[in-house]
């Protein structure tokens, strides 16, 4: 609708400049070239904010369709890691691995897919999540670890400068 605005008020003022060159011989010099700068002026900031306006959509399009690939890109990642549950989730009904191999290689896979990729999770995976989280599995002994290095960091750093 903007554009149609925009459009038609170029349109106008070109009108109008055809008409002021047309008076020319009528029109005192100084008048002639006031209207006619006037206008041109008018017609170029018009055109401006019609280039402006045509690039934010070609911006916004771009932007739209590398937010598509990503999103693609994501739920291909999130498929990958769910057949990885799968055969997981497999390999412990062969007895290949124990219940608690299982265990920590499902949280952690279901972790990666919720904290690194930000998909929803499946009520299934949630309710296998929140029954295996903080209950000596791998994910909060990793994260534990984890802390407890930064916090020696930290005060080894603090002792170096004090």
């Amino acid at each position: 609708m903007m554009s149609l605005v925009r459009e038609y008020n170029i349109n106008r003022l070109e009108d109008q400049l055809e008409e002021i060159e047309q008076m020319k011989d009528e029109l005192d010099k100084d008048e002639y070239e006031q209207l006619k700068k006037e206008t041109l002026e008018q017609l170029e900031t018009f055109n401006k904010g019609l280039k402006d306006s045509e690039g934010n959509k070609k911006v916004e399009l771009k932007e739209s369709k590398i937010q598509g690939i990503l999103n693609a890109q994501v739920q291909q990642e999130a498929a990958a890691i769910r057949v990885k549950i799968q055969k997981v989730e497999q390999a412990f009904h062969l007895k290949q691995i124990n219940i608690e191999q299982l265990t920590k290689e499902k949280l952690n896979l279901i972790n990666q897919m919720s904290s690194e990729l930000k998909v929803p999770l499946t009520q299934e995976e949630q309710k296998f999540q929140h029954e295996h989280t903080g209950k000596g599995n791998f994910i909060s002994q990793k994260q534990e670890i984890k802390g407890e290095k930064l916090i020696s960091e930290a005060n080894d750093q603090i002792q170096k400068h004090f």
